[in-house]
C-alpha cells in the first residue's frame, strides 16, 4: 500500500506531501515516523494512493509504537 505523508519537518521551500510504502492499513491523520534524507521525522498520513511508478521508501513506524515509547520514557 502507498500513502502520501506530510512531514512535520520542512525539508525544502516548496515541500509538500511525500509518498511512502507500508504493509499496514493506515488512515488519514495517523501519525507515523518516516525517513527523510539521512534522518527520520514525524509525519501525518494525508491519504492512501494507488500504486506509484517510482521507488518509495517504507514508513518506519506508526503512532502506536511512538506512543508506547513516549509512555515508557515518562
Amino acid at each position: 500500500m502507498y500513502y502520501e505523508v506530510i512531514p512535520i519537518k520542512l525539508f525544502r521551500q516548496d515541500a509538500g506531501v511525500l509518498t511512502y510504502s507500508c504493509d499496514q492499513n493506515l488512515s488519514p491523520g495517523q501519525i507515523v515516523v518516516v525517513p527523510l534524507g539521512k534522518s527520520e521525522t514525524v509525519g501525518i498520513v494525508y491519504k492512501k494512493v494507488a500504486k506509484v511508478d517510482f521507488e518509495t521508501k517504507k514508513l518506519l513506524e506508526e503512532a502506536r509504537k511512538i506512543l508506547e515509547d513516549l509512555r515508557e520514557s515518562l
